[in-house]
């Protein structure tokens, strides 16, 4: 074969082999949405604002229309003041008030946001700070505090008069007195909300008909969760009808859950520990229900001082951490109650599960990993990948799926650890090895390999051709 022949059938082979080849591009590690990085709001400065009826949102220029699908919205202010920052009175229509950064310059007497006599309010990621009360609905109805930070202030959040109004995943800390206070009000929603280091977290005066629900009291110097009532002409307003489920109150200076001159009450499946007394029910405390509690590791789990209250329901007491699993649980105090059906506390610390490592060919889909983790009273958990923190949160289920599609060939250690409202921990890692592809099952199905393979059929055909009549012309001369 001449020279030219034998280029020209090299090529040609390189080109069928080159048709095999997977072509693959460099992905970054893409996990299921966790925490990510933010950049901070503009916040723009401005002076305190003041709104005496539902023209003034209009007389100043707001955005939107004052309904519940167009609300007006006051959000992305700086307000440094040591008067009130945000007055709103006397309205009916929605607004919002959100993404604000509200402080003072010096010692503040003042309100940071004071929501007065209206309606349909919402305040909502702010950041409250250095007043003497952080944000306040006072004679409401159907207003909301959402999400928003308060701490240095005397007074967290406080709720005076409210009606059908909800605070939820509100973060309260380093307040002087009280995280949140709900005065004399009626029907609220006190959701998701964590009060700490104050002198006591969540304050319940004179109200009915409040349900505190999934919040925690972490740290204060004297109670978690107080209800009490108003003392008021030679009598006391009581606290009616309320219920308190699944809070938590840990390490508390005095009292996990504090209940007096209380009526009706229900506390159940909330968790004390490492507080003065886990639960007590004290002065006046009456016809109250305890039931489905976790009291351990408190000075005191239960004490009554109270009047016909009752620590289980007939069927279902609480779980006593000093219970050693013989007949009714004695509760102490002058009461002489008992819990006729009490649990012996177990604290189950973080167990998890060891699924297998994984082996794929870069480029392929559907690979995940999952976790089942359990504990008897689960708080958080980080996902680490080579070492680095991915994602962080709080525990809130038993799966756990990360997403391993579409990450670079290589070698990955995934850890995932979980740990329980004391501080235990368990942990678990899933190698993760991300190979080259493999030969297709049909190379020439592959775009590329395709094209590359029509090409090379192309070029042996055309070399075909030109040998051909190279010969025929040979055999004419």
């Amino acid at each position: 074969m001449k020279p030219g022949t034998t280029t020209l059938v090299a090529l040609t082979v390189a080109l069928l082999i080159m048709s095999h080849i997977c072509i693959t591009t460099n992905q970054p590690p893409t996990l299921r949405s966790g925490l990510k990085d933010s950049l901070p709001a503009s916040y723009v400065d401005h002076a305190p604002i003041v709104i005496n009826d539902n023209q003034g949102f209009v007389d100043q220029g707001w955005p939107g229309s004052g309904t519940e699908e167009d609300p007006y919205v006051i959000s992305g202010l700086n307000i440094t003041s040591n008067d009130i920052c945000i007055f709103i009175h006397g309205t009916s229509v929605y607004f919002i008030i959100r993404d604000c950064v509200i402080s003072s310059a010096g010692t503040s007497l003042g309100y940071g946001i004071h929501v007065v006599g209206a309606q349909h309010g919402s305040i909502q990621n702010c950041i409250v700070s250095h007043h003497a009360v952080g944000s306040s609905i006072m004679g409401c109805t159907d207003c909301a505090l959402r999400n928003n930070t308060v701490s240095q202030c005397e007074r967290g959040v406080d709720l005076q008069g409210a009606e059908d109004c909800t605070v939820t995943g509100n973060t309260l800390t380093e307040n002087d007195v009280l995280g949140v206070v709900i005065f004399e009000s009626f029907d609220c929603t006190i959701t998701n909300n964590t009060a700490s280091e104050s002198e006591r977290g969540f304050h319940l005066t004179g109200s009915d008909r409040i349900l505190l629900t999934d919040n925690k009291a972490i740290h204060n110097n004297r109670n978690g969760f107080q209800i009490t009532g108003i003392p008021r002409h030679g009598s006391v307003v009581t606290s009616d009808d309320c219920i308190l489920s699944n809070n938590t109150a840990i390490a508390n200076g005095d009292t996990g859950f504090l209940s007096e001159y209380t009526r009706n009450c229900t506390l159940v499946e909330n968790m004390a520990w490492q507080n003065g007394y886990g639960i007590q029910l004290s002065d006046d405390a009456r016809t109250n229900l305890v039931y489905l509690n976790a009291l351990f590791n408190n000075t005191i789990n239960g004490f009554d001082n109270g009047t016909l209250n009752r620590w289980d329901n007939g069927t279902h007491g609480n779980y006593w951490g000093d219970y050693d699993g013989t007949g009714p649980y004695d509760v102490p105090g002058p009461a002489q109650s008992a819990d006729e059906n009490p649990f012996v506390y177990g604290l189950v610390p973080p167990r998890i599960d060891q699924p297998p490592d994984i082996e794929y060919n870069v480029g392929s889909t559907g690979h995940s990993i999952q976790w089942h983790p359990s504990a008897s009273h689960p708080d958080s958990y980080d996902l680490f990948v080579n070492g680095t923190l991915i994602e962080s949160g709080e525990w809130v289920d038993n799966n756990f799926t990360v997403d391993i599609d579409g990450w670079d060939v290589g070698v990955y250690n995934c850890t995932l650890v979980v740990r329980d409202i004391t501080g235990n921990t368990a942990r678990d890692t899933v190698m993760v090895v991300v190979k080259p592809s493999a030969l297709p099952d049909n190379p020439f199905l592959h775009p590329v390999a395709l094209f590359l393979t029509l090409l090379g059929v192309s070029i042996a055909a055309v070399f075909g051709v030109l040998l051909v009549r190279h010969r025929v012309g040979r055999h004419i001369t």
